[in-house]
């Protein structure tokens, strides 16, 4: 890749590359959209991707331990601590597209600005006011879908990203959660 290659020329500096998540998005692509060795008639399907990651840098340093619901060195105590990294979101967009012309790629866009886009707070809204639903369990679900798309250091709405993959539709419509209207068939 040619963002590799610029770093490749700057001394001291470290990079992040997970060769499965490429390959995975490779097959996604391919199931999705056939590829030159084996062309699809009718490209379907899609991809949704949602994680924690980078959106137009290459991951540095994202090497994390977690435990208890805290941030711990990843060799803290082996074997009981979640490792965790960032995803480098443009490598899996260029996987995929380089795998099949039969694909478009959306995003990556923010977590907070995709469940916005698809009615999170509406969602959040009617389910507040199902019959049976205590005041305290209206909170609860105020507060979670508040905290997913918080854009804040605390919330979840800014590092998470979403990225989708879909069969290429010479960009006549946009998926809804990425810019994408809602329309009745």
């Amino acid at each position: 890749s040619a963002r590799y290659r610029k770093l490749k020329q700057t001394p001291g500096s470290v990079i992040e590359v997970c060769p499965d998540a490429s390959l995975y998005a490779a097959a996604f692509a391919a199931r999705i959209g056939g590829s030159d060795k084996h062309p699809k008639a009718s490209p379907s399907g899609a991809a949704l991707i949602l994680d924690y990651g980078t959106a137009d840098t290459v991951p540095v340093n994202s090497l994390r331990g977690i435990r208890q619901h805290r941030l711990v060195s990843p060799f803290a105590a082996p074997g009981l601590v979640d490792l965790s990294a960032d995803v480098d979101f443009h490598a899996i967009a260029e996987a995929a597209t380089l795998a099949s012309p039969g694909i478009e790629v959306h995003g990556p866009i923010s977590q907070a600005d995709f469940l916005e886009l698809m009615g999170i707070r509406e969602r959040a809204e009617a389910l507040s006011k199902v019959p049976g639903v205590t005041p305290s369990a209206a909170s609860d679900i105020e507060k979670a879908w508040k905290r997913l798309v918080d854009r804040g250091p605390s919330g979840m709405g800014k590092v998470y990203k979403a990225l989708a993959i879909l069969p290429e539709n010479d960009g006549r419509r946009r998926p809804v959660g990425f810019g994408g209207d809602v329309t009745e068939a």
